[in-house]
């Protein structure tokens, strides 16, 4: 889909709409499934509860705790047991003592206790539903309700490895590399008025509409005497939970899952090849910006990303960042429409973390940078943030810009 079919679709109410229904419904139903599933699995008092005490309340249940159970005691992969305590959370504490007491003539589900644990799928399940729920909130849709598909699992146990199937591909179609709304929500992270509508034609003239029936913000404004440049290239952003700022928080949620291995091997079952859309994504942005000829400007150092950048005294901690020697750049003080000075950060003899101005030899036009790294940062391959600074003497208006 070109970047103008994108512009157009993302401008109509009707689109968003019909987006809520077909496309984010029937995922977020089936992941409230899930969830609902598990509160049903769970009991009030997890380690203390017994399956027979689950099972007289509610023999449906059975299955999910003992489903491909083996003589051997193993929990085979893609089991009911085993998707249940992979996807759910919630398992026997000890199936091996289940398998012993039956052999002994016993009943095992009186020697094993229901637990539960936070594995990183459940994580991953809560966050879909809670991210695609509120999508649906922002789009003025009713939230998801499964009373009866939950029913339906409990009276076949096995479909819940479908629902989960559905999930698992439903959420792949909603990233930013197939779904147009997202890859808008991608985009508007932090992009200047001007490259907004240079991207997406359709858009110009509509920025502050647009903007604000979906929750962008000002994240910089660069504050000049010229109006017309002032709006130009103030920079914009998501809102905390607007309907972009949750497809984005849903969209990495997705990329980073199916990037950690641990994740893609749980996941290996429900896939022939198990997809890496961040990946992928990434590829395809390092191509369109080389195409463009686009890199970073060559007049300013990189700002070290955040996870680089220490707060406190090196001898205050182990943590390898604070005990090693440093020189990076924090972000840029920006002063009357110019770049100025950095904020630097230094560790001397990896005993102390100081942070101080340093001027620069020439001004760099705040315009002139926002011009040559918003496209990097339209596409994702670096961040925008505005900052405040720890240096004394320095004003609070800084941005940084760093590799993603």
């Amino acid at each position: 889909m070109s970047y103008d079919d994108i512009a157009r679709r993302i401008t109509k109410q009707e689109e968003w709409t019909a987006f809520a229904n077909d496309e984010v419904r029937p995922v977020a139903e089936a992941a409230r499934t899930l969830i609902q599933l598990r509160n049903r699995l769970t009991p009030a008092e997890p380690g203390e509860t017994t399956l027979s005490d689950v099972v007289d309340e509610e023999p449906r249940l059975r299955p999910f705790f003992l489903g491909g159970l083996t003589e051997e005691d193993e929990v085979p992969d893609r089991s009911l047991a085993e998707l249940t305590n992979q996807y759910l959370g919630v398992a026997l504490n000890d199936p091996n003592r289940w398998v012993n007491a039956e052999r002994e003539g016993l009943t095992g589900d009186d020697y094993v206790a229901i637990t539960t644990t936070e594995t990183e799928l459940g994580s991953f399940l809560q966050t879909v539903d809670e991210q695609l729920t509120a999508i649906l909130q922002q789009l003025d849709e009713a939230p998801p309700i499964v009373d009866d598909r939950v029913e339906t699992v409990l009276d076949e146990p096995e479909s819940v490895a479908d629902v989960i199937q559905q999930v698992l591909s439903g959420v792949l179609q909603l990233t930013a590399n197939t779904c147009p709304f997202t890859f808008f929500a991608h985009t508007t992270q932090a992009v200047s008025a001007r490259y907004l509508t240079e991207a997406y034609p359709p858009l110009q003239g509509e920025v502050h509409d647009m903007a604000g029936s979906l929750g962008l913000g000002k994240l910089f404004v660069p504050e000049l005497a010229d109006d017309e440049r002032d709006a130009a290239y103030t920079v914009w952003g998501p809102t905390e939970d607007c309907v972009l700022d949750r497809l984005s928080r849903l969209n990495q949620a997705v990329w980073t899952t199916f990037s950690d291995e641990t994740a893609r091997s749980t996941l290996s079952p429900f896939f022939a090849n198990v997809p890496n859309p961040q990946e992928e994504f990434t590829r395809q942005v390092e191509a369109e910006l080389t195409a463009e000829n686009w890199t970073y400007p060559d007049y300013l150092p990189k700002c070290a990303h955040p996870d680089r950048v220490p707060t406190r005294s090196a001898n205050s901690t182990n943590d390898s960042r604070y005990r090693q020697d440093m020189d990076l750049t924090k972000a840029f003080i920006v002063e009357d429409g110019a770049i100025t000075a950095r904020e630097v950060i230094t560790a001397v003899n990896t005993s102390s973390v100081v942070h101080r101005r340093q001027e620069l030899e020439e001004p760099v036009s705040i315009l002139r940078y926002l011009d040559e790294v918003i496209p990097g940062v339209f596409l994702g391959a670096y961040s925008f943030e505005t900052v405040e600074h720890q240096a004394r003497d320095t004003p609070t208006t800084g941005v940084r810009v760093y590799h993603a």
